[in-house]
C-alpha cells in the first residue's frame, strides 16, 4: 500500500459512498474500486461492506481506517516541520468552534494569525460541542473550544474561563420565594439543543 492508497480509502470511508469519495478525489470511480480490490488482495481480507445505500468498512475496515488516520496526520506534521525549520511557521491547522465563540473569536482571530504567521492557514469548523469534541479524538480537527473538558484521556485541555448558568422565568412565577426543580420539571423548557453540554 502507498500513501495515495490510504488517502482514497480514507475518503471512501468518511463518504460511505465510492461515488462520492470519486467526486471529491478528482478520480473515476471505476479507478477508485480497483484501488480498494488491489488493496483487499494485498491484505488478504474484505476492507468494505458493499450495499444498495453504499459502503461502510469491515472490522478490518475500521483498523486500516484508524491507523491510516494516523500515518496521514503523521505525515502532514512531518512535512511541517520540515517546512519550519527555516524559523517561519507554515500549514493547516484545524480549528473546531461552537457557533457563539466561533461568532467572536474567529475573524479576530483570523486576521491575527495571518498578520504574525503568514504562511499557516487555519481551517475553522463551527459545530455543536458535541460533534467537535468528537472530531478532536478522531483527529478529524487539531484545536477545539469546548464548554466542558473532553473525557478522552489523550486530549490535553486548559480552562480558559467559568460561567454561570441561570434560570430565566416568566414575571408570574418570580413571586414565589423558592422555586424547586420538581415544579420546574412541569414547565416548558427553552435550552440548548441535544449534543451540547447544557442540551437534555
Amino acid at each position: 500500500m502507498d500513501i495515495r492508497q490510504l488517502r482514497y480509502f480514507l475518503e471512501i470511508a468518511e463518504q460511505g459512498s465510492l461515488t462520492k469519495a470519486a467526486e471529491r478525489l478528482h478520480v473515476a470511480q471505476p479507478a477508485l474500486s480497483l484501488h480498494v480490490k488491489n488493496m483487499e488482495q494485498q491484505l488478504g481480507t474484505e476492507l468494505l461492506i458493499r450495499g444498495r445505500a453504499g459502503v461502510r468498512p469491515t472490522e478490518a475496515g475500521d483498523l486500516l481506517v484508524e491507523r491510516a488516520r494516523r500515518i496521514l496526520d503523521d505525515l502532514a506534521r512531518a512535512e511541517d516541520d520540515i517546512r519550519n525549520l527555516d524559523g517561519d511557521p507554515a500549514g493547516i491547522v484545524r480549528l473546531g468552534f461552537p457557533g457563539t465563540i466561533s461568532a467572536m473569536v474567529s475573524l479576530p482571530l483570523i486576521l491575527a494569525a495571518r498578520q504574525r504567521y503568514p504562511r499557516i492557514t487555519l481551517n475553522i469548523t463551527e459545530a455543536m460541542s458535541g460533534f467537535i469534541g468528537e472530531w478532536l479524538s478522531e483527529g478529524k480537527i487539531d484545536i477545539a473550544v469546548l464548554y466542558s473538558r473532553s473525557r478522552d484521556p489523550q486530549i490535553l485541555s486548559d480552562l480558559l474561563l467559568e460561567e454561570e448558568l441561570v434560570v430565566v422565568w416568566p414575571g408570574a412565577v418570580r413571586r414565589r420565594r423558592r422555586l424547586i426543580w420538581q415544579s420546574l420539571r412541569k414547565n416548558r423548557w427553552s435550552c440548548r439543543a441535544v449534543r451540547t453540554v447544557c442540551g437534555f
